[in-house]
């Protein structure tokens, strides 16, 4: 399994992005990093997790993975499609009249981007220009995308740019995130076995309690509490996106009470599984 801190390579490091067409990733292990990070869905039934939040993306819709935003792909046998990826360094537009330093905006600042902007033609067209530039290089490719991504960004502020509230969506702490990341990626690959604190604080080679007040830190929830979240966000995904029965879904998600399943979604959602399961059925 892939280390859960995803190291970005850029081939330049005068020119720090990445753009491209991508097909499905199966990869549901989670990932962080210090880049932002732009995705364009060419096709629907995209269950995706991004700090904390399910994210169910339709054709037409972008997700946005802030700097050490922890993201992940969920396995929900819905389908899913290809999409543009871009991948922006923090210092890609240092320098550039009138633009704030976007490390300091997003790392060191109180903003943040939407996760899930849906059926924004402008800037799906930018993304599609972009990976354009980035695929064929033709002659003055670099000013052009230079160009391309200030308007992005731009874009980004004055559209989609929020303050961030409260614990869940502060600024996270990398190094606490790195302490927790085997916990992280075993919660993420393994949601469905019975997996406890004691366990996953043996992962990251750390005691109990050191483990738990870490892992409130880094992501602002205790360890079964994130857990539960995981596994309820997996459950919707499933119950929007395939025909499985509820007691199935709540199996395969690591719930073996069924009852106890009920009043996890219900307290998290805000609502009941069949209720979700009659709207995808209207």
């Amino acid at each position: 399994m892939k280390a859960f801190t995803e190291k970005i390579e850029f081939e330049d490091r005068a020119f720090r992005l990445l753009a491209g067409r991508r097909p499905p990733s199966g990869d549901a292990a989670g990932a962080f990093h210090e880049e932002l990070e732009l995705k364009y869905y060419f096709n629907g039934g995209n269950a995706v997790m991004i700090n904390g939040s399910l994210i169910l993306a339709d054709a037409g819709d972008i997700t946005v993975a802030n700097p050490y935003e922890i993201h992940s792909n969920l396995h929900t046998d819905g389908g899913g499609g290809d999409y543009i990826i871009i991948m922006i360094g923090l210092d890609f537009l240092a320098g550039t009249d009138d633009l704030p330093d976007l490390r300091e905006l997003l790392i060191g600042g109180n903003k943040r981007f939407n996760n899930h902007i849906k059926g924004n033609a402008h800037l799906s067209g930018l993304m599609r220009a972009i990976s354009d530039e980035m695929l064929h290089r033709s002659d003055y490719y670099r000013p052009v995308t230079r160009a391309l991504v200030t308007e992005l960004v731009a874009y980004l502020l004055r559209n989609e740019c929020a303050e961030r509230e409260g614990e869940h969506n502060r600024p996270r702490d990398p190094r606490g995130i790195r302490l927790i990341s085997a916990a992280l990626d075993k919660i993420h690959a393994d949601y469905a076995e019975r997996l406890t604190v004691d366990g996953l604080a043996a992962l990251c080679n750390v005691s109990r309690f050191h483990f738990c007040h870490s892992f409130k830190e880094a992501v602002g929830e205790t360890p079964i509490a994130y857990l539960n979240h995981y596994r309820i966000h997996v459950a919707e995904a499933l119950l929007r996106s395939t025909d499985k029965s509820i007691s199935e879904i709540a199996w395969q998600c690591g719930f073996s009470d069924e009852s106890y399943f009920y009043r996890c979604y219900k307290s998290i959602t805000g609502t009941r599984p069949g209720s979700i399961r009659r709207q995808r059925n209207k």
